[in-house]
C-alpha cells in the first residue's frame, strides 16, 4: 500500500529507483534442453553500486564498489522466492514519485526451502562481460555461490575493487556482453552520477549524531541535488517481534524530501524495535534490449546505510 503526499506538503523531492524484481522457478519444469516455455519470462539487471556505511563513534565510513550481473529465467509467477534466494540489488520501485510506502514485513518467508522438489532457478550465459571506464577496459568474471547450487543453476558476474574496478563520478561506463546460444551481443552505456553529498536528517549529519525518527512527526532530508533528472530512495528498516521490517520513499533527486507525518505515525513504539537503520539512494538507470532476454536495465546506485533511532 502507498500514501500519496499532497504536493503542498512535499517539495518536488528525490526520487527513485527501478528495481528488476527477479524470478524463479518453484514446481515449473524447464524443458531439458533449456528452452523456455511459454509461461517463462527472462530478467536482467546489471547494477553498478556505491555502498556507504557509517557506523555511530567511526572517525571513517565503510565503502565498497562492484558491478554485478545476474540474467534469470523463471516462471512468470515465482518471481517472490527468487528475490529472496538472489536479492535485488537495486531499490525497489513499485512506488508512484512523491509517495511512501506504509510499514510491512520485508519478505514473504519464502527462500530455499520453498524450491526443495522443485525446478532449480535458471542463470543465464551472456558469454563474456566486460565494462569500460574511459580508457580502462575491464572483465566482469563469474562467481558461483556453494550454498545455492541446489537451487540455482548458472553463474552470477560480479567484479569489484580487487579487479581494479572503480567508481568515477562523470565517467561514462560502457557494459558489453559477447553473447551465447541463449542471448544476443549487446552493449549498454550509461554516466556515473555524483555522490549524495551533504545529507541531513532534520538539519544534522548522520555522521555526527544518531538520527531520530519521532512517531507522528515529519521527517526532512537535504542532500546536495545531482541536476541530472536522476530519482532517490529512501528506506527505513527495523526488526519488530523478531521479523524484519521497513517502509520506503520515493522522490525525485532535488535535495529535499519529507516523509509526512502520516507516514511516521505507523511506526512502531521505540520499545518494541530494534536494529533501526535509514538508507538513502541516488539511482541512475537505463533500459536496454537483448534478444533473449525479456527486459533489462543497467543501473547506477550511490547509497548511504547509517542507523537511526524511534
Amino acid at each position: 500500500m502507498s500514501v500519496r503526499m499532497p504536493k503542498k506538503r512535499l517539495p518536488l523531492v528525490a526520487a527513485l529507483l527501478g528495481a528488476v524484481a527477479l524470478g524463479s522457478c518453484t514446481g515449473h519444469d524447464l524443458s531439458p534442453q533449456g528452452s523456455p516455455s511459454q509461461r517463462d519470462v527472462s530478467r536482467g539487471i546489471i547494477t553498478a553500486s556505491l555502498e556507504r556505511y557509517i557506523e555511530s563513534g567511526s572517525d571513517e565510513p565503510y565503502e565498497q564498489f562492484g558491478i554485478t550481473g545476474v540474467f534469470v529465467r523463471h516462471a512468470s509467477e515465482e518471481g517472490p522466492t527468487a528475490d529472496a534466494l538472489l536479492g535485488s540489488r537495486v531499490p525497489e520501485t513499485d512506488l508512484s514519485l512523491d509517495t511512501c510506502s506504509l510499514p510491512a514485513p520485508v519478505l514473504d518467508g519464502r527462500g530455499a526451502d520453498a524450491l526443495e522438489g522443485g525446478t532449480a532457478i535458471e542463470l543465464l550465459d551472456v558469454g563474456d562481460l566486460s565494462v569500460s571506464i574511459g580508457e580502462m577496459k575491464k572483465p566482469v568474471p563469474t562467481r558461483t555461490f556453494p550454498d545455492l547450487l541446489k537451487v540455482i543453476v548458472g553463474v552470477i558476474y560480479a567484479a569489484d575493487e580487487t579487479q581494479d574496478i572503480v567508481y568515477r563520478p562523470g565517467e561514462t561506463y560502457s557494459v558489453r556482453g559477447t553473447g551465447s546460444d541463449s542471448v544476443a551481443p549487446f552493449e549498454v552505456v550509461l554516466e556515473a552520477p555524483d555522490d549524495m553529498a551533504d545529507l541531513k536528517i532534520d538539519g544534522l549529519a548522520p555522521g555526527e549524531q544518531t538520527p531520530f525518527v519521532q512517531r507522528g512527526k515529519s521527517l526532512e532530508l537535504t542532500w546536495e541535488p545531482g541536476g541530472y533528472g536522476d530519482e532517490a530512495m529512501i528506506t527505513l528498516t527495523w526488526t519488530g517481534m523478531g521479523a524484519p521490517w521497513s517502509l520506503a520513499c520515493r522522490a525525485r533527486d532535488d535535495g529535499i524530501f519529507v516523509v509526512p507525518a502520516e507516514i511516521t505515525a505507523a511506526l512502531p513504539d521505540h520499545l518494541t524495535a530494534t536494529d533501526e537503520s535509514m538508507t538513502v539512494s541516488r539511482v541512475r538507470q537505463v533500459a536496454f534490449r537483448a534478444d533473449g532476454i525479456s527486459s533489462s536495465a543497467f543501473s547506477f546506485v550511490i547509497s548511504t546505510n547509517f542507523p537511526v533511532k524511534f
